[in-house]
């Protein structure tokens, strides 16, 4: 529009002045042009500067936009590649072809050494083979590169597991927990710890942090409700042993309390009170 009305004004200026215009080119030469052809002569040329200059600059836009594109779009192509090793990969570690997967993910690191998922799997894989030490600098290198990676604590904290470091392994559970405060695998793991070393009081503190997070699944919560009981109730066996009567009672009928059908809690309770 604007170039429009500066065109119109040129024209409209130019009939106004309808006499020639002298352009000196030298001391000697001179043009004499009709104002009209003049101005739009100098439009013209306002007009071809104005594309060309236009267009050399969207040139160098478009070749720099392409140049993205395609760096994106072989990245895109990598990126798409080694998801595809990953997943053969995990997928024959799953079917238990382990010599496979370890041959398909060695080629992945090769081609991408920082491959979070592929290093995690790799630890995996040297896990399942035994190999703890050198699956647990590969877990602690995918940590490095995203500490807050939850497959590779819990890969890691299996580790630990199978390698029996108890308290490294629950260090890391705690710290998944208090990553993630509503998720409930970490505390069911970290239960099972306290179970084999028969902690039962740290095992009824986390047994009523699990339940809560079962209200759902209403079958899941009853059965382990019923497995609160039981706790409980050889919690209630240990103060019994170490000859802490009172609370031995307590516990007893708490257990049942907490499940009418803990049947050891009425027997214990029973002998307890005819002991006393």
């Amino acid at each position: 529009i604007v170039f429009l009305i500066f065109v119109l004004l040129s024209i409209y200026t130019a009939f106004l002045n309808p006499h020639d215009s002298v352009i000196h080119i030298t001391q000697n030469q001179s043009l004499k042009l009709p104002t009209v052809l003049l101005l739009l002569g100098s439009i013209l040329i306002g007009v071809i500067v104005t594309v060309f200059m236009f267009w050399t600059f969207n040139f160098k836009s478009a070749l720099s936009r392409w140049k993205i594109s395609f760096k994106n779009n072989r990245v895109a192509k990598k990126n798409s590649k080694i998801r595809t090793m990953f997943k053969k990969g995990e997928n024959l570690f799953i079917c238990g072809k382990i010599d496979k997967a370890k041959s398909i993910i060695e080629k992945l690191l090769d081609t991408s050494p920082e491959q979070v998922e592929a290093l995690n799997l790799m630890g995996r894989i040297l896990s399942s083979a035994g190999k703890s030490e050198q699956a647990e600098f590969l877990h602690k290198k995918a940590l490095t590169l995203e500490p807050q990676n939850i497959h590779t604590l819990f890969d890691l904290a299996d580790t630990y597991s199978k390698t029996g470091r108890q308290s490294e392994e629950i260090e890391l559970l705690q710290k998944m927990q208090a990553m993630n405060p509503g998720t409930i695998t970490p505390l069911i793991h970290l239960r099972n710890i306290y179970l084999k070393q028969e902690d039962w009081k740290k095992v009824c503190s986390l047994q009523k942090r699990i339940l809560p997070l079962l209200r759902e699944n209403n079958e899941e919560w009853k059965k382990e409700q019923t497995n609160l009981a039981q706790f409980v109730y050889e919690l209630g066996k240990k103060n019994l042993q170490t000859g802490n009567r009172d609370n031995a009672i307590s516990e007893f009928k708490q257990a049942i309390r907490t499940s009418e059908q803990c049947l050891p809690a009425y027997l214990s309770l029973g002998d307890t009170y005819l002991e006393s």
